[in-house]
């Protein structure tokens, strides 16, 4: 009918052929047209949503490209990444230009090693020793490097540039110990807390 708008939402939502009723809402099908779409049936909100926690196992290699490394499967941008298995040490970021939403480590042990990792907004050790040798871009508000116990080492460069608008303090939080070994270059500077 009139006013009916038809949206993909990004292809996430797909239209096939369709029974249809011309007596109104509530009325069963009365017709099926296999050339026409006829849905007007609802209405959609399309939200997206939070990306899918990557977590190692290390069951296949080091290298974070190899789908069987993790138990949600091959990564993809932005993915959070959970380190709770020491297994494959040092892991290999062999994924060019990856964009982490976080990195987590539940345990010490770990090593990350590799090419560098961008857009990341959040570096957590919860326990033992654990050591990043590669680059980090910090972006987001707020960035946040958690350390609560034992020591977080990372020796790569760790760059924390200005936002277009205000500032982007880099905030390092928990009773653990955080050694930065890389010449850092935080635009707004670090806040001990």
């Amino acid at each position: 009918g009139a006013g009916q708008v038809t949206q993909s939402g990004g292809a996430s939502v797909t239209y096939n052929a369709s029974y249809y009723s011309l007596l109104g809402p509530g009325a069963p099908p009365e017709g099926f047209d296999s050339t026409v779409i006829k849905y007007a049936a609802g209405s959609f909100q399309f939200i997206a949503l939070a990306p899918l926690t990557r977590t190692w196992t290390g069951a296949s290699s080091p290298n974070w490209s190899d789908a069987g490394n993790w138990i949600e499967g091959a990564l993809n941008n932005n993915n959070p990444l959970t380190f709770s298995t020491v297994a494959n040490q040092p892991m290999n970021d062999d994924v060019s230009g990856y964009s982490a939403a976080g990195v987590t480590f539940t345990s010490g042990g770990f090593t990350l090693s590799g090419d560098d990792l961008t857009n990341t907004d959040r570096l957590v050790s919860q326990a033992g020793a654990n050591t990043i040798n590669l680059n980090l871009t910090l972006t987001g508000t707020g960035t946040q490097i958690e350390v609560d116990a034992g020591t977080l080492t990372v020796n790569g460069k760790i760059s924390a540039p200005l936002p277009a608008a205000g500032y982007q303090f880099v905030t390092k939080s928990g009773d653990g110990t955080l050694i930065l070994n890389g010449v850092n270059d935080f635009q707004s500077g670090m806040i001990v807390n």
